[in-house]
C-alpha cells in the first residue's frame, strides 16, 4: 500500500505544489491579491441592501441596473486605455483602489440611495479591465508552457488556492456576520484592500521582458493601428468569429435573463427555503473542499477533450437545476442540487475562459475585450431591471424556468454555433 500511496502523493505534489511554483513572480502575486480579496470581501450583499438599507425588490433591480449602465459609458474608452498605457500595473493598483473606496461607502451607507455613489465608483473598473486583462495575460503567457499541462491549467492552479481561502473564510465569515451583523463586514473589506494595495505596489515585479515588449510595441504599433471598423472586422468575420460570437451569445443572454435574478435567489434561499447564515457557511465550505479537490484535474480534462464538452455539459446540467428549483423546497434538497450542478460546472469557467483567449486576436486582444464588455454591459443593465420585474410579477417559480429555459439556449449555443479554435494555449 506504501508504494500506491506515495505514488498518489507524488502524483498531487506534481499537479499542485511543485505547478503552483512554477509560475511567475507576479502571476504569484496576482494570486496573493485574490487571496486578500476572496479572504475579506464582503458577502450577502442583496439582503443587506434589503435588511439593513430598506431596499424593495425593484430597488435592487434598479441598483444593479444603473451599475451596468455607469460601466457601459467606460467599455469602449477601457480598449483604448489597455491599448495606450504601457505600465499595466497601474492599471490593477487603480482597480484595487477603486474597490477600496467603493467598501468605505458601503459602509457608512444609512440608505440604498448611497449605493449609488459606489455602483458609480466600481464603474470605473470597466475602464480599467481590458488592461489588467492584458497583463494577466503577460504573466502567464511563459507559465502556461512550464506547466505539466497545458492551456489554462494555470488558472486552474489560482482558483484551488482561492477555493481554499474560501474553505477556511466561510466558518469564520458566518460567525462574524451572526456576531457583529453584515455592516461590520465592509470594515474588513477596507482592511483587506488597503493591505491588498500595499502588497501588490511593493511586490509586482517589473517583468525582466519589459523593455523588449516596449519594443515589440513600438515595432508593431503601426500593425495595431486598426480602425474600429477593422476590430469589428476581425472579430466577426475572422477566423475565430464563432468561438467569438457564440461566447457572445451565451454571456449577453445569460445577462440578460439570469444575472438580474440571482440577488433575489439569494434572498429566496434566506427567507423562504430557510438557509441560514451557518447554512450558508457550511455549504461554502462543502463546495469549496468539491472545488480544491476537482478543480485542477478538471482543467487538466478540460485542455485535453476540449472547451465545448464542458461547456455543454455545464449549461445542460444547470439548466436541469433552475428547473428542479421550481418544485423543490427541502433546504438539504436545494444544496444537493446546487452542489451537484457545481461539480459538473468546474471546468466550465476554465473552458470559457481559455476560449476568449483564443477567441480575440492578440494584437487587438483589449478593443476586442472592451466591445464583449459593451454587449455585456448593455445586456445586464436591462437584465438587471427584468430580474426585479420577473420576480416581482412573475414570483420564484416562473423565474426558475426562465433561467431554466435561458441555461438550455447556451447548451445549444455550445452544440451548433461555437467552434473551438485549432490553437487554443493563452500563450
Amino acid at each position: 500500500m506504501c508504494p500506491m500511496f506515495r505514488a498518489l502523493w507524488n502524483r498531487l505534489r506534481s499537479m499542485y505544489v511543485d505547478s503552483f511554483f512554477r509560475l511567475s513572480r507576479g502571476f504569484k502575486v496576482v494570486i496573493l491579491d485574490g487571496i486578500i480579496s476572496r479572504a475579506t470581501s464582503p458577502e450577502w450583499f442583496a439582503i443587506y441592501m434589503k435588511d439593513y438599507l430598506g431596499a424593495t425588490n425593484q430597488q435592487i433591480g434598479l441598483y444593479g441596473a444603473l451599475s451596468d449602465f455607469f460601466q457601459l459609458v467606460f467599455h469602449l474608452p477601457g480598449g483604448f486605455v489597455g491599448q495606450k498605457v504601457k505600465n499595466k500595473k497601474v492599471l490593477y493598483l487603480s482597480s484595487i483602489l477603486l474597490s477600496l473606496l467603493s467598501y468605505i461607502v458601503a459602509f457608512f451607507a444609512r440608505n440604498w440611495e448611497w449605493l449609488i455613489l459606489m455602483s458609480l465608483l466600481g464603474s470605473f473598473w470597466a475602464l480599467l479591465s481590458p488592461g489588467i486583462d492584458v497583463l494577466i495575460r503577460e504573466v502567464t503567457s511563459e507559465v502556461t508552457r512550464a506547466l505539466p499541462f497545458k492551456g489554462k491549467a494555470d488558472f486552474a492552479i489560482q482558483d484551488s488556492v482561492l477555493s481554499t481561502v474560501s474553505m477556511f473564510k466561510s466558518p469564520v465569515i458566518g460567525m462574524f456576520a451572526d456576531k457583529f451583523g453584515l455592516r461590520q463586514l465592509f470594515l474588513v473589506s477596507i482592511i483587506g484592500a488597503s493591505v491588498s494595495f500595499t502588497l501588490f505596489l511593493i511586490l509586482f515585479p517589473k517583468s525582466k521582458g519589459t523593455e523588449n515588449r516596449k519594443q515589440e510595441a513600438e515595432k508593431s504599433s503601426e500593425n495595431h493601428k486598426v480602425s474600429f471598423m477593422e476590430v469589428l472586422r476581425m472579430l466577426f468575420r475572422g477566423q475565430t468569429w464563432r468561438a467569438y460570437v457564440g461566447l457572445l451569445l451565451t454571456g449577453t443572454t445569460w445577462r440578460l435573463f439570469v444575472v438580474g435574478l440571482y440577488p433575489f435567489t439569494t434572498i429566496y434561499l434566506y427567507e423562504s427555503i430557510g438557509w441560514t447564515f451557518t447554512f450558508f457557511v457550511f455549504y461554502g465550505l462543502l463546495t469549496s473542499i468539491v472545488i480544491l479537490v476537482l478543480r485542477i484535474p478538471a482543467g487538466k480534462l478540460v485542455d485535453k477533450v476540449g472547451c465545448r464538452p464542458f461547456i455543454f455539459a455545464c449549461m445542460t446540467a444547470t439548466s436541469v437545476q433552475w428547473f428542479l428549483m421550481a418544485h423543490v423546497t427541502d433546504m438539504y434538497l436545494v444544496a444537493a442540487v446546487y452542489l451537484t450542478t457545481e461539480i459538473i460546472g468546474i471546468g466550465h469557467n476554465l473552458a470559457v475562459s481559455k476560449l476568449w483567449f483564443a477567441a480575440i486576436p492578440k494584437e487587438i486582444f483589449p478593443m476586442g475585450s472592451a466591445v464583449r464588455n459593451t454587449f455585456y454591459g448593455i445586456t445586464a443593465a436591462f437584465g438587471a431591471l427584468l430580474g426585479a420585474f420577473f420576480w416581482s410579477i412573475l414570483g420564484p417559480q416562473l423565474s426558475f424556468y426562465v433561467m431554466s429555459s435561458t441555461y438550455l439556449l447556451h447548451a445549444s449555443t455550445a452544440a451548433f454555433i461555437i467552434k473551438e479554435p485549432k490553437k487554443t494555449n493563452s500563450s
